[in-house]
Order: structure tokens, then C-alpha cells, then sequence
């Protein structure tokens, strides 16, 4: 089959990773796949077997007219539009005018559209080939949940809702996630398959541990936020460095201001070093993603206190290299993480709670190098390239052989831009 993957970034963030593994397990397979991304630095490059393709973004003129409506500065000012929805439209809208022409002439099979993305606006004039949409944290759904109630976003809800039909089908990476798009899209949760993320074991592997006694090492990676619970490590971390002299903290991303240009990496950093700790504690920024392994294998202790994850692949890929996880019971997480046999779970933003946990994992090497083991095998049984692949195909297939026998080619119309 000829498929084709849209996202944003493909590096730098949980979702990119997504799409690349998907590339990589679909190319495996024998398919012949492109990734369409917005042309910014990556470290990821075309393979042998996968065409990345950059998008460039289109002018506000030539976009759609509602998307025009979208970039008034007076309603952005009165209604408070997120900019950022405005640059995401424009990349939607951006891949329509690419894929149109391929559309027209039977060149694709499947599009897979990870969300984030407004291009299922776009859809209903695409009838030759069959749209997937993966749902694994849409900003709509997170404006349901009430982190956005903008009147203009509100409206854009309920668009969203009615165009979501034009998909094919639907697949997201945990049940927790399924369920929440099931309500929010107003549909039955069996029409969306449960597709896993994946994680190469064979790069993310264990490597000998070599620290002993009480002498763990804490790893945190990626965006260092509010979000992601870094209050959480700034109350957690410089405490656990003065009860044990030996533990070390390693966190790799980048970080957000508290207050002015203070973030809360420069903050852990400051305590750490004024109770006599700051060479036992490390914030560097982020590393190119075929490199990100080394990280989690420098470290005993994964720890994410997150207060929402629709999956979390920091937390596959921690366990793929055979650490224990010290995570939050949030979203999709509980799935990932078996609580007591890979990891602890504790409520979010519980700051006693993850003290606890870690102190209990710092003082019990064996019981942490136990659960690190069973993260690996778990790892390898769930989650890696070769277990996901099969599922992954067969929702293509479905998605393919369903659009043949229940759509007659319809012509594309293409309005002039």
C-alpha cells in the first residue's frame, strides 16, 4: 500500500516519535510510506524506505475563509485565540494543497492523521483513499476538559464534531484515551481501535548497572512544566539529595519560567547547590532522539509526575531499558505502568507521595533492579516494534478494504487558492 503520515514535528516530542515508529513498522512491513512534517530542524532523516516530505506552511490568503476569520487581531485580542491555532491551521491547511493532487489520481491508499491537526476540516472532498485519524491528546479534547473556553474555540468544537465523520476510522493508544474521545466525538467506543505507541527495544536496552548500595541514579526526561509536574520535582528532588548523599538527578529537556527567567530546572539546580548538592544534580537540554537511550541507561529511577498523559513514551521507553518507574496515576499512565511489578503509581501533584515511593526504590536496589527487569520484558512483549506492527497494519487494512466496498470514487474538487 502507498500511505501517507501527517504530522507537525517529528522530534522533540511524544507524538513525532509516534509517527516515526509508525513509518518504521509499516515501512517493515513492505509498505511504501511518507511523512509530511513542517520543515524545521530534525535530527530524523529519509531512509531507504521512508520519504519525508516538508510542508510549507501557506499564507493566511490562501487559506480557508474560516481559517481567515481565525486570524483577525481583533478577535484575537477579544476572544483570546491561541496563535498557535492560527500556525496549525495554516500547516492543515498547507497539507490539503499537497495531498489534493495525490488524491485526485488514486496515488494513496491511507492517510494517517495524528491529531493536533484541523485537517480533518479539510476532508470531505477526499473520497479515493481512506483517513485514519489517531487521537492521542487533541487540543479540542483538552478544551473540553476546560483549559480553553475561548467563545471562537467553542464554535471550532463543534465543527470539529461534525467533520470527524468524513474520517474512516479511529484508533487511540490507551482505553483511558478511547473513552475520553468517545464522549467528547460523540461516538461508540468500539469504532476505536486501542493501537499502542511502540519503542525499539533493540536501541532502548538495558546496560550494566554498576551503582551499588544506595547509590541510585533519578532520571527525568523531557519538557520540564507546570504540566509535566516539575513543582513537583522542585519539591521532591532537593530533599531526597540531603537524605541520601550518594543519589544523583539527571534531567534532560527543556524547561519553562516559574517567575521571570527563572525556570524550574534553574530552581531544582539553585537548591540543590545551596544545601551543598550542586554536583550531584544536572539539567542539560535536549538530546537529538538517537541519542535520548543513552539517557534513561545513564539512570536506576525513572520518575514522571505528570498530571496528564494520553500514553506517555518516556515511560515505555524508561522501561524498555529496564528502569523502575515512579510515575503519577494520571491519564493513559496506569496502562503503561504496572503499579508494584514496573514502576509505583501515586496520585498527581502529591508531593509526599513521590517522595515516598522514590525513597522506598533509592533504599531497595534489589527490588528496584526486579521491577527494572520486568519493565524490560513487559516492554518487549507490548510495545515493541514487532508486537505493534500487526495491529497497526490490520487498522490500515480495515480502514482500506472498509472505503472500497462501502464508497464509490467520488471526483475531487479542489476549489482554486
Amino acid at each position: 500500500m502507498n500511505l501517507a503520515i501527517v504530522v507537525r514535528k517529528l522530534s522533540g516530542g511524544g507524538l513525532g516519535i509516534a509517527a516515526w515508529n509508525q513509518a518504521r513498522m509499516l515501512s517493515g512491513l513492505g509498505h511504501v510510506v511518507t511523512v509530511l512534517r513542517e520543515p524545521v530542524h530534525d535530527s530524523l532523516k529519509s531512509t531507504d524506505t521512508i520519504q519525508i516530505q516538508d510542508i510549507q506552511k501557506v499564507s493566511a490568503w490562501r487559506s480557508t475563509i474560516w481559517s481567515i476569520f481565525l486570524r483577525s487581531d481583533v478577535l484575537k485580542c477579544r476572544l483570546n485565540i491561541d496563535p498557535l491555532d492560527i500556525d496549525r491551521d495554516k500547516y492543515s491547511a498547507a497539507v490539503r494543497r499537497f495531498l489534493a493532487p495525490k488524491l485526485a489520481n488514486g496515488n494513496l491508499d491511507a492517510v494517517l492523521f495524528l491529531d493536533g491537526l484541523d485537517t480533518h476540516l479539510y476532508w470531505h472532498t477526499y473520497r479515493t483513499c481512506a483517513a485514519i485519524m489517531g487521537i492521542h491528546g487533541p487540543k479540542h479534547i483538552f478544551t473540553h476538559l476546560g483549559l480553553d473556553a475561548a467563545p471562537v474555540n467553542r464554535w471550532l468544537d463543534n465543527v470539529s464534531r461534525r467533520k470527524i465523520r468524513h474520517m474512516n476510522t479511529f484508533y487511540a493508544p490507551t482505553r483511558m484515551m478511547r473513552d475520553l474521545a468517545a464522549g467528547y466525538y460523540r461516538m461508540d467506543a468500539s469504532r476505536i481501535d486501542v493501537i499502542p505507541n511502540a519503542v525499539d527495544t533493540d536501541r532502548f536496552r538495558p546496560v550494566e548497572n554498576t551503582s551499588a548500595n544506595l547509590a541510585a541514579r533519578i532520571v527525568y526526561t523531557g519538557r520540564i512544566t507546570f504540566e509535566k509536574g516539575a513543582d513537583t520535582l522542585v519539591a521532591v528532588i532537593p530533599p531526597l539529595l540531603n537524605q541520601f548523599p550518594d543519589l544523583t538527578f539527571l534531567m534532560v529537556g527543556d524547561s519553562e519560567p516559574i517567575t521571570g527567567d527563572e525556570t524550574y530546572a534553574d530552581r531544582i539546580v539553585s537548591m540543590a547547590k545551596a544545601d551543598g548538592n550542586g554536583d550531584r544534580v544536572r539539567w542539560q537540554a535536549p538530546v537529538p532522539y538517537e541519542d535520548i537511550h543513552t539517557v534513561y541507561q545513564k539512570g536506576d529511577i525513572f520518575v514522571l509526575p505528570t498530571r496528564f498523559e494520553s500514553f506517555g513514551n518516556v515511560c515505555i521507553e524508561a522501561q524498555a531499558v529496564g528502569l523502575a518507574v515512579v510515575a503519577s496515576a494520571a491519564g493513559g499512565v496506569p496502562e503503561i505502568v504496572a503499579d508494584g511489578e514496573t514502576g509505583l503509581l501515586v496520585p498527581p501533584s502529591d508531593a509526599n507521595a513521590f517522595q515516598n515511593a522514590l525513597t522506598k526504590l533509592i533504599q531497595n536496589p534489589a527490588y528496584r533492579r526486579a521491577m527494572g527487569a520486568a519493565a524490560r520484558q513487559r516492554a518487549q512483549r507490548l510495545w515493541s516494534l514487532d508486537a505493534v506492527a500487526p495491529k497497526l497494519e490490520a487498522h490500515v487494512l480495515k480502514a482500506v478494504n472498509g472505503l472500497r466496498t462501502a464508497l464509490s470514487p467520488r471526483p475531487l474538487h479542489v476549489a482554486d487558492e
